[in-house]
């Protein structure tokens, strides 16, 4: 039995099943298989959710948590306000020959978001993104935040976020292959170049 996501756990229940004091059904979400190199996939299904009302977490200690995370149950997950930090967790399996990859989180007004990814229980790549990230210290400048990740065919890694916020708590995760994740900010770009010709 799976236990899904639908909004903010309150937090007695929430440090109850962190701490163990609580079963915790939610074993973990159904794999992220990239199976086709031509297209983007949308994460949401995929994410595992973990609430630190305190925002005490490291990723030391939540690397080494076998429980406490919970099923998304969403496409986009959106949390609403809340004070709480969160943590995702996915585990994309790559079955394509593509190695680089996009990941980019859609909604640009989120403050801080710290990426992680491991290999066999190691942290082989950070970064930090968010509106409150100066460009300059993000690994990818753009209007929302970007993360470029390694993904060598036939792995599987295991990807942790941290995000935190005074707004809302939205989640919208999308991998691109790197290839596709340029042509599409290409075009993009190329459209909003030739709006704003014509207001000239």
């Amino acid at each position: 039995m799976k236990r899904r996501l639908r909004g903010t756990l309150p937090r007695a229940t929430a440090a109850l099943y962190l701490w163990g004091l609580l079963p915790v059904f939610a074993v973990a979400a159904p794999a992220a298989v990239l199976l086709d190199a031509e297209r983007n996939y949308t994460l949401g299904i995929a994410l595992e959710l973990l609430e630190d009302p305190e925002g005490l977490l490291e990723i030391g200690d939540v690397m080494g948590l076998s429980d406490g995370f919970v099923v998304s149950g969403t496409k986009e997950p959106n949390l609403g306000f809340t004070n709480s930090v969160y943590w995702v967790r996915f585990s994309p399996i790559n079955r394509t020959a593509v190695q680089s990859w996009m990941l980019e989180h859609g909604y640009a007004p989120l403050d801080y978001i710290e990426l992680y990814v491991t290999d066999g229980g190691k942290i082989v790549h950070t970064s930090k993104s968010g509106d409150r990230v100066a460009q300059s210290a993000r690994e990818i400048r753009g209007r929302v935040a970007v993360f470029p990740l390694d993904l060598p065919p036939g792995s599987t890694r295991t990807i942790y976020l941290r995000f935190k916020t005074a707004g809302n708590m939205a989640m919208p995760l999308t991998l691109f292959p790197a290839e596709r994740f340029v042509e599409r900010r290409a075009a993009v770009q190329l459209v909003i170049g030739l709006y704003f010709g014509l207001m000239l």
